[in-house]
């Protein structure tokens, strides 16, 4: 047998190799939990995938999430929103605040959130709140308690995203004029709760709503839209959607 069969015997054996692993994991329940990986030979119960996660009491549950990867759907509407925003960013007159807007939702991890409870204690004890999770590779995401909440938006280019949570406070109390684009919509912003609830919320003085933010909860500030300019409008709702399934760790 010569070196070119052996080397072609070779490929061929190793490519074999790979496509068998990735069948057999891919038949498999993974779940991604920070930098440890849990694998399930057959689907789990999300009692038996939380079971697995240190210092339970530690970790804020009412913003914990169960995300799957590699959502196709997801990627797609990113990329036509990265699209979008390049085109507007020829505007000079916003073309800093959608430059550093671009460049956040490039970084931006996501995965579909599924529309579940994660809470160890409740899915120990009430069957509706403990759900097999099917085969597929999962993300979940639960920590502390955080201190903060994110910004994103028609913000100004040197505003800081990341500002402390503060109790019994206001959706519009976090924002404040210096921060805003000339393009900011401040009358129509939208809360998204940590546990994945989107609330759109009135800032206007005699319809200030009074919800609690969620501490790691995500505030986004919309631009301005028209009856001339649809594609404002839709960009503001796919911004809310791709954050909506935002892995924040």
């Amino acid at each position: 047998m010569n070196l070119i069969k052996m080397k072609y015997i070779a490929v061929i054996t190793i490519y074999l190799f790979l496509v068998v692993c990735t069948s057999e994991s891919a038949a498999k329940t993974q779940v991604q939990f920070n930098q440890q990986h849990f694998l399930f030979e057959s689907p789990p119960l999300l009692s038996e995938v939380l079971a697995k996660v240190p210092n339970k009491s530690n970790v804020y549950w009412p913003a914990a999430a169960m995300f799957l990867k590699s959502d196709l759907k997801l990627e797609t509407s990113k990329a036509k929103v990265l699209t979008k925003l390049t085109q507007l960013a020829r505007n000079k007159k916003i073309a800093d605040t959608i430059l550093r807007l671009e460049q956040n939702v490039n970084d931006w991890q996501l995965a579909k959130r599924l529309p579940i409870a994660v809470d160890y204690d409740l899915a120990r004890t009430v069957n509706k709140h403990n759900p097999l999770v099917n085969k597929g590779d999962y993300i979940l995401q639960a920590s502390q308690r955080s201190h903060f909440v994110y910004i994103f938006g028609a913000i100004n280019n040197d505003i800081k995203q990341m500002v402390p949570h503060k109790s019994h406070t206001p959706v519009s109390d976090y924002i404040t004029k210096g921060m805003l684009s000339t393009e900011a919509d401040m009358d129509n912003l939208v809360l998204i709760q940590a546990d994945g609830r989107v609330m759109h919320v009135s800032t206007v003085d005699w319809n200030k709503a009074r919800i609690e933010i969620m501490p790691g909860s995500q505030i986004y500030i919309p631009f301005k839209t028209s009856i001339w300019n649809k594609q404002i409008a839709w960009l503001n709702q796919q911004l809310v959607a791709l954050a909506v399934n935002r892995v924040i760790q």
